[in-house]
C-alpha cells in the first residue's frame, strides 16, 4: 500500500476502488466474521479508511 501512495493519490485511490466494487456488485460493508473467513483483503471500508488517514 505505501508503494502506491507514493505514486498515485489516495483520493485516486479511493475511487478507483470504489468503482471496482461498484461494478462487480459488491457490498462496501460486508459481515466482519464473513469477511474475515472468506476474503483474503480487507473490506473496502477498511482499505479507504486507511487510504484517508494516509493521505
Amino acid at each position: 500500500m505505501i508503494l502506491l501512495l507514493q505514486n498515485a493519490k489516495a483520493s485516486k485511490l479511493i475511487s478507483g476502488l470504489v468503482k471496482l466494487y461498484e461494478e462487480n456488485a459488491s457490498t462496501l460493508t460486508p459481515d466482519p466474521l464473513y469477511s474475515a473467513f472468506h476474503y483474503s483483503h480487507p473490506p473496502a471500508a477498511i482499505r479507504i479508511a486507511h487510504l484517508q488517514t494516509k493521505a
